[in-house]
Parts: C-alpha cells; structure tokens; sequence
C-alpha cells in the first residue's frame, strides 16, 4: 500500500514538473516566433520591391532609362528637340510613346 502511495505521488511530481517545463518551454518557442515574425516583418519594408516603385509609379533614372531608349529605339537617344527625357522620366513615369517621339529617329 505504501508502495502504490509512494508511487503516485512520484507520477503527481513528474506531472506538475513536466507541467512547469512544457510552459517554459512554449513561452521561450512563442517568444521565438514574435522575434522571427518581427525581423521579416522589417526585412519586408527593406526589400527591393517596396523602396523601389513598380507598376503605375516606375520612373526610368540613370542606366534604366538608357536601357528602356534601347530597348525602344534600338539606339541611344537622339534627342528631336531640346527635351530633357532624363529629368521628365525621372520624375514622372515615361511612356514608350513619349520616348519614341523625343528619342527615335
């Protein structure tokens, strides 16, 4: 009898014990996720396709605009008139319509 006493509360102990453990065990693990959630969530905001504009908002500055006059024209830019492209595109979106008539011969 004083076996099965002795017995019972060792498995009671190893079960408030284990009990304690898995808790800090969990909360270290969910503090680990917070963290890692939190480090992609600041990489995200650092990622290329956030800082740089795509879409609606693209501008074409530096070697972009050389390579977008390439790829429309086929040559470099032979301005037609005394249009700057470089600050137009810059600072605004450029259609290939509006580099074909200031750019293309």
């Amino acid at each position: 009898m004083k076996l099965l006493a002795l017995l019972a509360v060792t498995a009671i102990f190893a079960q408030t014990v284990a009990s304690f453990l898995d808790r800090d065990a969990t909360a270290r693990y969910l503090k680990e996720m917070e963290i890692e959630l939190e480090l992609e969530n600041n990489l995200k905001a650092l990622s290329r396709a956030r800082r740089v504009p795509s879409g609606p908002d693209a501008r074409s500055c530096g070697p972009k605009l050389v390579k977008l006059v390439l790829g429309v024209c086929g040559d470099i830019c032979t301005p037609k008139s005394g249009l700057d492209i470089a600050t137009h595109c810059c600072a605004e979106q450029c259609s290939d319509d509006y580099i074909r008539e200031a750019c293309c011969p």
